[in-house]
């Protein structure tokens, strides 16, 4: 989480107190599920990971929206060499690693 880290969070964010209206048996499930302190700190955690997530979608979602062009197709469609595909004896040169 890039951006929304806690540690980000409290050194450079001002908390607000506010009231809300919510499913309490939700809230709790949520704080026990995250192991957070209290409920503030259950929904912050909540809000972080849909802030993260929503940004992860819409960068996904922009590489899907613009097709690649032919030189990148044919690029990522080109058979990759394999490791043993040289000439090299690499058990011969790493034989003092292998015993």
């Amino acid at each position: 989480m890039a951006l929304y880290t806690s540690h980000w969070k409290y050194l450079c964010m001002a908390r607000q107190k506010t009231t809300l209206s919510l499913d309490r048996t939700k809230a709790d499930a949520v704080r026990a599920l995250l192991a957070a302190k209290n409920i503030s700190d259950a929904i912050d955690t909540a809000l972080d990971r849909i802030l993260y997530e929503e940004e992860v979608r819409r960068s996904i979602a922009g590489y899907v929206a613009i097709p690649p062009t032919a030189e990148e197709d044919a690029l990522a469609r080109r058979p990759h060499p394999r490791l043993d595909d040289d000439d090299t004896d690499w058990r011969a040169a790493y034989a003092d690693l292998l015993q």
